[in-house]
């Protein structure tokens, strides 16, 4: 039987800032959050952050699981599914990440996170063999270009919508005293890479005063009168 040597809140020191360094490569900002009512979505987070828009997505870092024989599993409950249904509703990707790690050693520097789609028959085994996942069009397991390619596709949300979908995907969760058993971490993303200095661009030509490149031209006449 496949045990677990760490909690999903020790894998998450290793995959959120795999997660982070990954999507800055599509996007200038990126900010992973653990938002509170009170705190990110109380009254001061509200004034300073207004109805600016930003990406969401959702990663639920889960714990690899070893067997004696040293092979590396995890398991895909069925919480994070209903957390996805809401997710899908509301154009933000959920996913599931694991470091491929069997002890702590190998976590200090892991370099190797699996992804995994949420909902695919591929996770409905309790244990999901790591070793034995590629990532494909057929499989549940999404390589980097994927992840990104889904968070540059997701639906942008202002703090309204955000704060609707956590607390919606919240109360899909099966009723407890402490909330779902699972925490996820949210990924708030700005500024696609390459679209900003375009902005800029058109905006420089736009400012532009068409009167001086007249007079550059101008001042380098190119025949004799």
């Amino acid at each position: 039987m496949a045990t677990s040597f760490v909690c999903e809140h020790t894998a998450e020191f290793s995959t959120v800032p795999y997660m982070k360094s990954l999507l800055e490569k599509e996007f200038e900002l990126v900010v992973p959050v653990y938002p509170w009512l009170s705190r990110e979505f109380g009254c001061k987070s509200r004034r300073i952050h207004g109805d600016r828009e930003f990406h969401v997505l959702v990663l639920f870092p889960r714990r690899p699981k070893t067997s004696d024989d040293n092979r590396l599993y995890l398991t895909i409950n069925g919480e994070l599914e209903l957390f996805k249904t809401v997710g899908d509703d509301r154009g933000i990707p959920v996913l599931a990440g694991c470091p491929k790690a069997t002890d702590f050693w190998e976590l200090a520097q892991c370099k190797e996170q699996v992804w995994i789609e949420i909902g695919h028959p591929d996770t409905h085994e309790y244990l999901v063999s790591m070793d034995s996942l590629q990532s494909g069009p057929d499989t549940c397991r999404l390589d980097d270009a994927d992840v990104l390619m889904l968070a540059s596709t997701s639906k942008q949300h202002t703090m309204d919508s955000f704060e609707n979908f956590v607390r919606d995907a919240r109360y899909s969760q099966p009723a407890s005293f402490f909330g779902g058993r699972y925490k996820p971490v949210y990924f708030l993303m700005k500024n696609k890479r390459g679209q900003s200095a375009r902005h800029e661009g058109v905006e420089d030509q736009r400012m532009r005063d068409p009167s001086e490149e007249f007079s550059v031209h101008d001042s380098h006449p190119s025949g004799g009168n």
